[in-house]
């Protein structure tokens, strides 16, 4: 096991034992939360002050149980990137490679960068990066029966821009607001576009949708290794 991945299983481990910690407190709350609810309504006729005093408690416990989920949120559970200089040519040829066995049946191809192109970023992200946008790309082309993805390299300094591109059908103009959420209407759009411009942003980088003109191009800024 690397470094790396050794880092990444540690991180885990320290997320999933929060969480476990957080699940259990947040239970416990939310029972204090039930049974003061319920007193509510069992004693309708309560004084003010005793109506009040449990209304406070159940906002207290409420807010307490936001604090702590907010608390998870800010964990960073991504490994330090390793950034280094790398061939971008190579890194896309290397991600293509990943899916040509089963482009085959599905009349895909795909056009890469050539070599010599330098770029200062994490392999393992970048990597992923590409897949997601690939497997994106890939699954609108087999709706269309078939086509070119093209991935492209120049220089913008101080950056290097890769636009990935598909001769498919494109972003339905009903998506375009919620292309980086979470989730998606379209299946195919819900595979990490957000995970990808997270992962961009770690590495320094950025990723951005090219807009209704060109509409299933994504252009991935990297930082140039010159």
């Amino acid at each position: 096991m690397t470094a790396q991945e050794l880092d990444r299983l540690n991180r885990q481990r320290l997320v999933a034992r929060l969480l476990s910690a957080t699940v259990h407190d947040a239970r416990n709350a939310l029972q204090g939360i039930s049974g003061t609810a319920e007193l509510l309504t069992l004693s309708p006729a309560s004084s003010g002050t005793q109506t009040e005093d449990r209304i406070r408690s159940i906002m207290r416990q409420t807010t307490w149980i936001g604090e702590r989920l907010d608390q998870l949120l800010k964990i960073d559970v991504t490994p330090t990137a390793q950034l280094e200089r790398l061939d971008l040519g190579r890194v896309c040829a290397r991600a293509v490679d990943h899916r040509l066995a089963s482009w085959g049946r599905q009349r895909i191809a795909a056009i890469t960068p050539p070599q010599g192109l330098i770029v200062y970023t994490d392999f393992g992200a970048t990597m992923r990066i590409l897949l997601n946008l690939i497997l994106n790309a890939e699954a609108s082309l087999i709706d269309s029966g078939g086509g070119q993805i093209s991935l492209a390299a120049s220089v913008v300094a101080p950056t290097v821009s890769l636009v990935i591109d598909d001769t498919g059908p494109g972003v339905p103009a009903a998506e375009e607001a919620s292309l980086f959420t979470t989730r998606t209407a379209s299946d195919h759009l819900a595979t990490g576009l957000a995970a990808s411009r997270a992962l961009a942003e770690g590495i320094g980088g950025t990723l951005t949708w090219l807009g209704p003109g060109r509409r299933a191009a994504f252009d991935l800024r990297l930082r140039s290794g010159r």
